[in-house]
């Protein structure tokens, strides 16, 4: 029912340009107006360009569905009334009216596609829509004219009466009302300057070299004002929370080609295509009617491979051939275009304008799927409304330019005989043989070098398509938020900003002890999985957990496959699911975190993590915390951590012995080498998968009626009143709270504090990565067990995962696992049995200092319009020294278990751990060498709570999830005591 909606939406404005150009001559017969005839169509193409950012704004801030019916209505409106004018400056009023409506239909039923089609099957969805425009060029002048020589050209607006009553019906059935997840104030002054700078484009490109001579003073003003308009805008729009075009998503590579391709294609392409019957009247001497025709191989061209596209877009989910493709075929086209002579037959010429067709019919729906693919739900309305407007600005200045550069070379070219440029095809036709052959030979000489000239704009289009990224579009269903509110609340009792495993613990713990409290969770990634915050490695297909992963690496996506990468020392490294901070990551002289990586989606890192759960001991633990034993009991049950998960496993009794023989004399019973205890839970078949934040969350907390999860909204502000947090600002709405948990990571934790103003002088401070050592060996002497493979998604039998915990006197965590392949290749034909071949990671403790930090900068923002981060980081000699003792320690274990895998250990890039800690460390009272206290709450901010593991104090090693989590136990049980004990919340002044 969508479809069919969509395509008679479509046809009822695809037809209006041609039926209104058949007409015309009547019209202006019937109301005058012989100098404003331009202003029929200029006021239309204004008044699109004007409308198609704003709607696609609007649709995203408010929601599509109504927008989207109120466009039909303004458009049949608008028609009915231009059948009733009596004079010529109403109906250009009125078409500029109609053209607001138009802009609003254009823009949000692409919108609309993205909202209720998967992302893998728009293309195919789209193409059948695409061919309506070409079923319109041809059936419209037809319609157009019978109508004006039949009923009178009233009817050609009248007619839209009956066809836009049936599209508002099916729309209304059919398009769906999607929940929006902001209620953020309209921009506009933007609005406004954005108005300014494509009015002044659309009337210079219209003006220029018809209405207004190139060389006037007049239209170089025009072209001043809009480039003043345009500067205007970008310097507004910088400093905007929510713009009315965000510019941080030309800092998108998709964004940035494809809005390149689309201006290409419509300055290339739709700007020519007007010039092509005039080509053959003037060339070929043929009657309008006919020459008009000559634009019907490019139609089909264009529907012929729009349906293929779509559909091989649909089958294999992969779109950058496709610009290639249509980028050859065009440049193959106009070079045969700029080879034509008055003798070359027409059937060929046919051909030459067929091929074009069937280079734009590979760009068409292609370059909106591919931006709407990669921007957040959240704006998915202004990026397909930007890709649109830049596509008709190529249209309107290609058109301008190319009639400009024409008429010049033409005048030129003739001469003293220019005044045959003046006359009509039918005048042309009777002149004498010599001066029309003069004419055109002048013509075609022309336009040769204005063809090559596009074939240039191709070649570019070329280049540029090949830096498109290669994957795969996504076949899930599109993201929505979770909760049934439209809108976010006005208030809550505890706003949990982040959703990875300890704000997952939050909303659990407060689900248990305060189940009347009102939750809601704020995230700023879309929701992957289903349930929300599931590991991506229990998705089964390929397809599915490489799009669930790049859906996670913010506004640059990198995954393309599913080949893992080992790390390599020497650059950044950066892992599926996760993406590096773009700049600022190191300073000059100083180590810095090259590889410092975050996730951003439902679950946080969470989703993607390994799993290792082990306990912290000696300098790790954090002695001002009585009860931290019992904390990480309460952590373990929340992370479903199984202490033996491969107790049966092939070798797993090998690795052990010969690392317990190596390490565990002198350590204490619970330091010994042992089993890595993983997070990790079985399915109801028995198999074992990995656990992420969903297993945190529980049932529990998703059965809660009075629980919410708001995806897709970044909180930029923690709303503070009189030492107080009072709630959040999200995606420009104050949502209030009684009290307020940040846990994001130990980057934009800091980064939202001091966002808010929370600027404590230990804020940023004391962070602390893990150094990190690796290396892998094969094990020898150990029979070959019977292959267990599991499913795709199950954690298969010859896995096992050691550990060699930590001591005051061996400053390192020893993660041991058992691999699927060699990091490094062997033989060809030496095939290791599966689970012999081990990599060690020696995690280091950081020596902590106050100079490591994170500043932030007032001034500059990052791509979401925070406060943009620098990292100051050095290691220090004592760190040196660890270092080299790990390698010391990598090497002993590495000679106990087997073969060497290459020929020495390496240090991975700082950052490389994903473990970053410190950056909002707890202490025991507020000297300045903390932010918050024992229970997690931040110093002089009543109700504001930080989380993850940024929190940990210590200079912990191993993989800290757990430890984090048992800190959010803590703080989750210092809120639901306030909220469930009155005396408890008087005594601390609440």
């Amino acid at each position: 029912m969508l479809f069919v909606a969509l395509v008679v939406v479509t046809l009822l404005t695809a037809m209006d340009a041609t039926i209104v150009a058949t007409a015309l001559p009547t019209i202006v017969a019937d109301l005058g107006g012989e100098r404003d005839l331009a202003w029929i169509f200029v006021a239309y193409t204004l008044a699109v360009t004007i409308a198609m950012p704003m709607f696609g704004r609007l649709g995203d801030l408010r929601g599509r569905r109504t927008l989207f019916l109120s466009s039909i209505a303004a458009f049949v409106l608008t028609s009915l009334l231009c059948g009733f004018v009596t004079g010529f400056g109403q109906l250009i009023a009125l078409r500029f009216g109609q053209g607001i409506g138009g802009g609003g239909i254009t823009v949000l039923s692409l919108a609309v596609v993205a909202d209720a089609v998967p992302a893998r099957e728009r293309g195919r969805f789209l193409a059948p829509i695409t061919a309506v425009y070409g079923i319109a060029s041809v059936v419209s002048p037809l319609l157009g004219g019978t109508l004006t020589d039949t009923v009178g050209w009233r009817w050609i607006f009248w007619v839209n009466a009956p066809l836009g009553a049936l599209a508002l019906l099916l729309a209304w059935v059919s398009v769906p009302a999607v929940a929006v997840r902001a209620r953020a104030r309209f921009d506009w002054t933007g609005t406004a300057l954005l108005t300014t700078w494509t009015t002044g484009a659309v009337l210079f490109a219209a003006w220029g070299g018809s209405r207004i001579a190139w060389s006037s003073p007049r239209l170089w003003a025009i072209a001043l004002g809009a480039l003043a308009g345009f500067a205007a805008f970008v310097a507004w729009s910088r400093g905007r929370e929510h713009p009315i075009v965000p510019l941080w998503m030309f800092r998108h590579r998709v964004v940035v080609i494809s809005s390149g391709l689309a201006f290409v294609v419509g300055a290339a392409v739709f700007g020519m295509v007007g010039y092509l019957p005039g080509l053959m009247q003037a060339v070929y001497g043929l009657p309008a009617t006919v020459a008009g025709s000559v634009v019907l191989p490019m139609v089909a061209g264009i529907m012929l491979t729009s349906i293929w596209t779509g559909h091989r877009v649909a089958r294999t989910g992969r779109y950058r051939s496709f610009p290639v493709y249509g980028s050859l075929a065009g440049a193959v086209a106009l070079v045969g275009l700029a080879t034509i002579g008055t003798g070359t037959p027409v059937a060929l010429i046919g051909l030459f304008i067929g091929v074009l067709g069937l280079g734009v019919g590979c760009f068409n729906q292609v370059m909106t799927v591919a931006v709407q693919d990669a921007m957040p739900a959240a704006v998915v309305g202004t990026a397909t409304a930007a890709v649109t407007l830049v596509r008709e600005l190529g249209v309107t200045l290609g058109s301008a330019a190319l009639g400009g550069l024409l008429g010049a070379r033409l005048l030129a070219g003739l001469g003293d005989r220019a005044a045959l440029a003046g006359l009509s095809p039918a005048r042309l036709r009777e002149l004498p043989d010599a001066a029309r052959e003069l004419y055109a030979q002048t013509y075609l000489t022309a336009m040769r070098p204005l063809f090559l000239g596009l074939v240039l704009l191709f070649l570019l289009a070329l280049a540029a398509s090949a830096f498109l990224p290669d994957h795969r579009l996504s076949a899930a269903p599109p993201s929505v938020p979770i909760g049934d509110d439209m809108t976010y609340p006005d208030d809550v009792d505890v706003a949990i900003v982040g959703s990875g495993p300890t704000g997952a613990a939050y909303a659990r713990i407060l689900t248990e002890r305060a189940p009347s409290a009102r939750i809601a969770v704020f995230e700023a990634g879309p929701v992957l999985t289903d349930p929300p915050g599931m590991h991506v490695k229990n998705i089964a297909d390929d397809a599915e957990r490489i799009a669930a992963q790049r859906r996670s690496e913010g506004l640059r996506p990198h995954t393309d496959s599913t080949a893992g990468e080992y790390a390599d020392p020497a650059r950044r490294v950066v892992r599926p699911g996760t993406f590096l901070l773009e700049s600022g990551y190191q300073v000059d002289g100083e180590d810095g975190l090259p590889a410092l990586a975050m996730s951003t989606n439902v679950g946080g890192m969470g989703a993607h993590w390994t799993g290792a759960c082990p306990r912290p001991g000696d300098a790790e633990r954090i002695d001002f915390l009585p009860d931290l034993d019992e904390l990480l009991d309460e952590a373990e049950r929340l992370l479903s951590v199984d202490k033996h998960p491969f107790a049966g496993a092939p070798y797993t009794d090998v690795v052990r012995d010969r690392l317990a023989a190596e390490f565990d004399p002198g350590r204490a019973a619970d330091r010994r080498v042992q089993p890595m205890p993983l997070a990790v839970h079985r399915r109801d078949d028995g198999a074992l998968i990995w656990s992420g934040p969903d297993v945190v969350f529980g049932d529990v907390t998703r059965d809660n009626p009075n629980f919410s999860l708001y995806a897709e909204s970044p909180v930029k502000r923690v709303l503070i009143e009189d030492g107080k947090a009072v709630g959040v600002h999200v995606n420009g709405v104050d949502v209030r709270a009684r009290y307020v948990v940040v846990a994001c990571d130990a980057l934009r934790t800091p980064q939202l504090l001091f966002a808010s103003g929370v600027r404590l002088p230990a804020l940023g401070r004391y962070l602390n990565d893990q150094p990190q050592t690796v290396f892998a060996i094969r094990l020898r002497d150990v029979r070959e067990p019977a292959a267990d493979t599991g499913d795709a998604t199950e954690i298969v039998g010859q896995s096992g995962v050691g550990w060699v915990p930590y001591t005051d006197e061996h400053p390192f965590h020893g993660q041991v696992m058992q691999l699927d392949a060699s990091p490094i290749p062997l033989v060809s034909d030496d095939e290791p049995a599966l689970g012999t071949i081990v990599g060690l990671g020696w995690f280091c403790g950081k020596d902590l200092q106050a100079s490591d930090r994170i500043e932030f900068d007032e001034d500059t923002t990052d791509d979401y319009g925070m406060p943009k981060p620098t990292i100051h980081y050095r290691l220090t000699p004592r760190d040196h020294e660890t270092l080299a003792r790990a390698r010391t320690a990598i090497l002993r274990a590495a000679t106990a278990l087997g073969e060497h895998i290459g020929t020495d250990p390496f240090v991975l890039s700082p950052g490389a751990s994903l473990h970053y800690q410190g950056t909002t460390r707890m202490g025991p009272v507020d000297d300045g060498t903390s932010v918050c206290g024992p229970n997690s709450e931040v110093w002089g901010v009543d109700g504001l709570y930080v989380a993850g593991n940024n929190v940990i104090p210590t200079p912990i090693a191993c993989n800290p999830t757990l430890t984090s989590v048992a800190l959010a136990v803590t703080g989750a049980r210092n809120i639901a005591a306030h909220l469930t004990t009155p005396t408890a919340a008087a005594t601390t002044g609440r």
